[in-house]
């Protein structure tokens, strides 16, 4: 277990390191967009409008309605 030194464990720790800041900023950052989508796209913007609205319909209303 000679090649199995704390260097090699260490130099294999930063590498591994890299690819997983690389990952989790892409993660981050897609996660970043699809919320900004979320709370400023034109689903929030129709939400936002129509949120007072009430419907007619009620269990007790008649069929027509």
């Amino acid at each position: 277990m000679k090649g199995l030194t704390i260097a090699f464990w260490r130099k294999w720790h930063r590498w591994i390191g890299f690819c997983a800041a690389i990952f989790l900023l892409w993660a981050s950052g897609t996660g970043f967009l699809v919320a900004f989508t979320e709370f400023f796209g034109e689903e929030e913007e129709l939400r936002e409008r129509t949120r007072d609205l009430v419907s007619a319909v009620t269990l007790v209303s008649p069929n027509a309605a």
